[in-house]
């Protein structure tokens, strides 16, 4: 009967050994799996702000985009004058040597 009794006993405390295993490893898988959501819901909010960041840029580039369009306008614009401003040099140097040619046919008169 000793004999029955402590295998009784063992088979109890064994079943009490694996329940509190089996309860420990559900309370470890808990956490795990909680841990596992924050990081999800770590990940989606940064998820959110790149996507805003993204959004930024592409108005940042579109914005780039049409300054660098107005910037070549100004450029043809200023192009332009440096031809004109290149033709009037021209004209002032003629204008000159005729200035220096008339001044010196007048000091021969």
């Amino acid at each position: 009967m000793s004999t029955s009794g402590d295998t009784n006993r063992l088979i109890s405390q064994s079943l009490n050994l694996v329940s509190r295993i089996i309860e420990n490893d559900t309370e470890a898988t808990t956490i795990d799996l909680n841990l596992l959501e924050n990081l999800n819901t770590n990940q989606s909010l940064n998820y959110i702000k790149l996507e805003r960041n993204l959004t930024d840029i592409e108005k940042n580039c579109s914005s780039f985009e049409n300054l660098g369009a107005e910037f070549k306008r100004h450029m043809s614009k200023v192009d332009e004058i440096q031809e004109k401003v290149s033709k009037l040099e021209n004209l002032v140097i003629e204008l000159d040597k005729w200035s220096q040619e008339a001044y010196a046919e007048s000091s021969r008169t």
